[in-house]
């Protein structure tokens, strides 16, 4: 089973190339598109900052954020960091 960790959107692009970054809990950098969210029209209402679980893969281009979710508000603990 892979493991999912959490993060927070570090950038998000909307207009020509469409993708995001996330930095991770383990403070990597993971690329995402659409498609890697579990709701992909979610993309359109992402924010920088919002805090996200996802599955971690590493690709031959890099470190890459799959089945991402965003996470509620209820759901985030309280007292956590991202740094971004």
């Amino acid at each position: 089973m892979t493991h999912r960790i959490r993060g927070s959107v570090k950038l998000i692009s909307k207009q020509g190339k469409v993708f995001g970054v996330i930095v991770g809990d383990d403070l990597r950098d993971y690329f995402f598109i659409p498609s890697c969210l579990k709701s992909p029209p979610q993309f359109l209402t992402i924010e920088i900052n919002a805090v996200v679980e996802f599955t971690p893969r590493s690709t031959e281009r890099g470190m890459r954020a799959w089945n991402v979710s965003v996470l509620p508000l209820m759901e985030r603990s309280h007292g956590e960091s991202f740094q971004s």
